[in-house]
């Protein structure tokens, strides 16, 4: 006979308990729960059962703020895009017709189709300049000044020279954002998982073949811009997962795993464990090249 339970109780399992450990630290960052409240909870979130008893966690705190949905992506109008390549090519379509009605000499329409060709390359430049020239857009805005983004930290073991180029080299080629942080720690953030896994393990690949060995921590969260600087729980994350990670390793949360569908061969799982300077336990993955 099965045990008793609340009318109507969900059994959770082990996804729902660390989004419920993530919501703690969360509650944690923004100063509703003190340290010893956090731990306490934290443990009561990986004993609960049953989805009455978590809900009973979180009584007191407010629930989460769903987020908008996203805007669906704008279809190209293609029949826009007919009209003015028939507007383009109509005065040379027009000119080789009179041409091939009154007599093949001179091929006269060749100076109208050159003009066309000038025009359609002028469009294509002020296009590229436009698109070149717009600011990039923060993924996932939840507030004034606020987005969710990737952030990578890394860390030299012994001596870090070398380790600047590395990074300058490398972090153009997958869209990151250098961080200004101390000399000793280099950061990025990333508004893809995918390229921030990418980057911190190619940039592990690189360190190796120039004789260097670096820890990498990669966390995906909410940051805060405050002028110039970026702040938030996901930047002590990240700086906490670098600082335990094993010379050579990157190492990643879980959210960063799940936000990467596709890609769960790169990650190895390292089991939820305690990581120094954070309150709970994380669950917590080695990324591989």
């Amino acid at each position: 006979m099965p045990p008793a339970a609340d009318d109507g109780a969900i059994r959770l399992s082990d996804a729902e308990r660390n989004a419920a450990a993530e919501r703690i630290n969360a509650f944690f960052a923004e100063g509703r729960l003190d340290l010893d409240e956090t731990l306490e909870r934290l443990d009561q979130v990986y004993a609960a059962k049953t989805d009455a008893e978590l809900s009973r966690v979180f009584a007191d705190l407010p629930a989460p703020t769903p987020r908008p949905p996203a805007m669906p992506r704008r279809r190209r109008d293609l029949s826009a895009d007919v009209e003015r390549a028939a507007a383009l090519v109509a005065p040379g379509l027009v000119c080789t017709a009179v041409w091939a009605m009154t007599g093949h000499g001179n091929f006269w329409p060749e100076w109208v189709w050159l003009a066309t060709g000038v025009g359609a390359l002028q469009r294509l430049r002020h296009r590229h300049r436009a698109r070149a020239s717009a600011p990039p857009a923060l993924a996932g805005p939840t507030g004034p000044g606020a987005a969710v983004l990737t952030v990578v930290f890394i860390a030299a073991v012994g001596p870090a020279g070398g380790l600047e180029d590395l990074v300058a080299r490398r972090l153009p080629l997958h869209g990151g954002r250098r961080m200004a942080v101390e000399p000793a720690l280099a950061a990025a953030t990333f508004t893809s998982p995918r390229a921030a896994i990418d980057f911190a393990a190619g940039l592990a690949a690189d360190a190796r073949h120039a004789g260097l060995e670096v820890r990498v921590g990669v966390h995906t969260g909410e940051l805060s811009q405050l002028g110039a600087e970026l702040d938030g729980i996901a930047v002590y994350v990240g700086r906490a997962l670098c600082t335990v990670a094993r010379p050579g390793e990157v190492l990643a949360s879980s959210s960063v795993r799940e936000l990467c569908p596709g890609a769960e061969d790169r990650f190895v799982d390292h089991g939820i464990q305690e990581v120094a300077s954070l309150p709970g336990r994380w669950h917590l993955y080695a990324v591989v090249r």
